[in-house]
C-alpha cells in the first residue's frame, strides 16, 4: 500500500515538474516576443520632451536663431 502512495507521488511530482518546465519556457518564449516588438519599434514621446528624449528620437538636433519677431 505505502509502495504504491509513492509511486502516485513520485508520478505526480514528475508530471507537475513537466508541466511546470513547459510553462516556464511558454512564459520566457512570450517575454522574448515581447522585448523584439519593442526593440524594433521604440515608443515615440509625445508632449513635453527633454532633450535626450529628442535626440533619441533620431530626428537630429537644430539651432533656432531667436529674435524679437519670433518671441512672444
Amino acid at each position: 500500500m505505502q509502495d504504491e502512495v509513492r509511486e502516485k507521488s513520485v508520478a505526480l511530482t514528475i508530471k507537475v515538474g513537466k508541466a511546470g518546465g513547459r510553462l516556464t519556457a511558454g512564459l520566457l518564449k512570450w517575454a522574448i516576443r515581447k522585448y523584439m516588438a519593442q526593440a524594433q519599434n521604440p515608443k515615440i514621446h509625445h508632449g513635453k520632451q527633454t532633450v535626450k528624449q529628442l535626440v533619441s528620437q533620431g530626428a537630429g538636433v537644430q539651432n533656432i536663431e531667436i529674435t524679437d519677431k519670433n518671441i512672444k
